[in-house]
Order: C-alpha cells, then sequence, then structure tokens
C-alpha cells in the first residue's frame, strides 16, 4: 500500500464552532511518504493552518487556506481521507 504520514498536533481555532468548516492551528513535527512498507521522509515541518470541509465515519475533506509560514505547504491543497476497509477489493488505481 501507499500512504503519507504527517505527525504533529492540532488546536481548535474557535472551540465554539461545533461543525464543519471548521478551522484548526496544525505543527507538523515529521511526515513522510510510505511506499510498500518503505518510509520515504518529506521535508516537512513546522506551523499550518487547516480547515476541515466535511467529516464523517467514512469521509473526511480538508484544506489549506493559507500558505504555512515556512511555505512548506501552500495555500489550496486540498486532502480526502477515507479508511481503506471502504474501497472495494478489486478496485485498481488509473495509473
Amino acid at each position: 500500500s501507499v500512504h503519507f504520514k504527517a505527525e504533529g498536533s492540532f488546536s481548535e481555532v474557535d472551540v465554539g464552532v461545533r461543525s464543519c468548516p471548521k478551522d484548526y492551528d496544525v505543527f507538523v513535527e515529521r511526515g513522510g511518504i510510505s511506499l510498500f512498507g518503505a518510509q520515504i521522509p518529506l521535508p516537512i515541518k513546522g506551523k499550518g493552518y487547516l480547515r476541515c470541509l466535511y467529516a464523517d465515519a467514512g469521509l473526511r475533506i480538508f484544506v489549506s487556506p493559507k500558505d504555512s509560514p515556512d511555505r512548506w505547504e501552500e495555500s489550496g491543497l486540498i486532502v480526502v481521507q477515507m479508511p481503506m476497509s471502504s474501497l472495494d477489493p478489486a478496485w485498481k488505481p488509473p495509473y
């Protein structure tokens, strides 16, 4: 399998907001790609900002609404997360 992993911490920007969209300040300590068991570190580290546009048990959609202060992440990045268990076992990537 191939997947991306980031480690760090996050905090709510406005604790009073209980639904999406919801904003978070994040701090990434490290990140990388796991490629069929091989770990490939990526040069990402530092403060960032994340907006959760949608979240339920089977799907989460995030966007980076602005550049990170150290520019390791640009605004406009969209991330969609879903559990592997929700994929059809016969599904193959289009490439």
